[in-house]
């Protein structure tokens, strides 16, 4: 018999409230990181001075995040909060839609379980949690939507329309991350596969129905960049042959070190532990479904670890069907239980009581309120931002040497010198003669150098770096940061 407490905990309202506040508490304030920083510096290149995506900056992403960041900032200027705000509304949204899929293929019960361990799970600090408006973010609540629709697919009269539309989301997912054609593999089988009904000339059409989807959206979120100036070749280099950069992937020894850290001896191992239920419930091999959802989750783990870098954010797109395989295998085990009571409370209670405390984000929590509290406080890189910007005129550029630093560069409202806001991309002798010769032609009155981030700093080329001593004095100086002024400045 459910008590009103577990009436209350189950319902999908109720854990939308509780999953969005925590949400809110861990990433509202939030100081802005370098990915947030690049997009913003990208998108306020674009709405103010009409500079497209991959024009403005090397940046591997595909244009979903840049529009979203223009539009933000045509409409409020420099903010963090407009974006992070439809961030936190897509991941309960997400939550929702893993929901309604465990709760059409298993269960309720299941369907509780899976939306708690989706939603929590995605602001542990491990899938770096806080920086809520990250690619993922809409990736993932696109693409499980397309997979929703095709699994709800059978029985339905307008099967056409919903792939078509389901296609349609899974090209916005591709729009935000490039890694989502995993995903959108994973949506032509279903396509084909699923429903075992469909006749051969069915199956195919469904397919290419799907496909057209994608690369409908795909065109739809080029135009903008093909209108504001920019040409195909643009986006192609941009955003895919980008990847083929060795700043876009790791090396062997680095793809293996940080699988081991990041997979295999951190809390996401608790993940993969649970599937070890597998075998006490093999039964579940049997179901169509259930070996659905474990395509489903070995085709996006092929897409984690396709890049070898192991960030955290990246590591989010196999928690979908993990959570809904995990809610099964809790399910299972409840049933198992259901004879008995716990501490005198309902054992249904129980477990969800137990997911809660198993996956709760407390680092992140505890975060959140600091930041909270320190509400207001600029740290040093907007501090450094501002300073930039109230010492240079609009005319003038900046660059910012090192690695992970472009906040400063959203905070400054400069141009930078050089469309390298990211020395990572600095791999080859063509790519460090081109920064050489942004630095030479578009002349920054100051360049920005990390203290404690030499190795990046040296990236950029020794002819660079001897460019910069040749040219450029000490105007400030700071613990982090070192702030380079023209001598030709300096001496006037």
């Amino acid at each position: 018999m459910k008590t009103k407490l577990t009436i209350l905990v189950i319902h999908p309202l109720f854990v939308s409230i509780f999953l969005f506040t925590i949400i809110f508490i861990i990433s509202a304030f939030m100081l802005m990181n370098c990915d947030e920083g690049v997009w913003h510096y990208v998108g306020r290149i674009w709405a103010q001075n009409g500079i497209p995506p991959y024009i403005s900056a090397v940046e591997n992403k595909t244009p979903g995040i840049f529009i979203l960041y223009a539009i933000s900032y045509k409409i409020f200027g420099l903010n963090l909060l407009f974006v992070r705000l439809l961030a936190m509304l897509a991941l309960v949204s997400n939550a929702l839609i893993v929901y309604k899929i465990a709760n059409k293929i298993y269960s309720t019960e299941t369907a509780v379980f899976a939306m708690y361990i989706f939603g929590l799970t995605n602001m542990w600090g491990m899938f770096s949690g806080g920086f809520i408006a990250h690619t993922e973010t809409f990736m993932l609540f696109f693409s499980t939507f397309s997979i929703w629709l095709l699994i709800s697919l059978e029985n339905r009269s307008n099967k056409k329309v919903i792939v078509f539309f389901a296609g349609i989301l899974m090209g916005m997912s591709i729009a935000f991350k490039q890694i989502a054609i995993m995903t959108a593999f994973t949506g032509i089988l279903l396509c084909m596969f699923y429903d075992k009904n469909q006749t051969f000339s069915q199956r195919i059409t469904h397919a290419i129905t799907f496909v057209l989807g994608i690369f409908l959206i795909t065109f739809a979120s080029i135009l903008p960049i093909l209108l504001s100036g920019g040409a195909i070749n643009d986006y192609i280099d941009g955003a895919w042959l980008i990847l083929l950069n060795s700043g876009s992937s790791a090396n062997f020894s680095n793809y293996f070190d940080s699988f081991l850290n990041t997979i295999v001896l951190s809390r996401i191992a608790l993940l993969f532990s649970f599937l070890l239920l597998i075998f006490k419930f093999k039964p579940l091999l049997k179901d169509k479904t259930f070996l659905w959802l474990l395509l489903w989750f070995v085709i996006d783990f092929i897409g984690v670890n396709a890049s070898g870098h192991y960030y955290g954010h990246q590591i989010k797109q196999m928690m979908p069907s993990l959570s809904i395989i995990i809610g099964i295998l809790f399910t299972e085990l409840l049933k198992n239980i259901s004879s008995k009571q716990f501490f005198r409370i309902n054992t249904q209670l129980w477990m969800l009581l137990i997911v809660i405390l198993l996956f709760l984000p407390y680092g992140g929590i505890r975060k959140g309120l600091t930041n909270f509290v320190n509400r207001g406080k600029k740290n040093q890189d907007e501090k450094l931002g501002l300073w930039l910007r109230n010492n240079t005129s609009k005319n003038e550029n900046i660059y910012i040497l090192g690695g992970f630093y472009s906040n400063i560069l959203a905070y400054s409202d400069r141009t930078s010198a050089s469309k390298y806001v990211n020395t990572i991309f600095l791999t080859s002798k063509k790519e460090k003669t081109k920064l050489l010769d942004d630095l030479s032609k578009n002349k920054p009155r100051y360049i920005v150098e990390c203290n404690f981030d030499q190795e990046k700093n040296l990236m950029v080329g020794s002819e660079t770096l001897e460019f910069i001593k040749s040219n450029y004095v000490v105007e400030k100086e700071s613990a982090e940061f070192n702030v380079l002024i023209r001598k030709d400045i300096r001496s006037k």
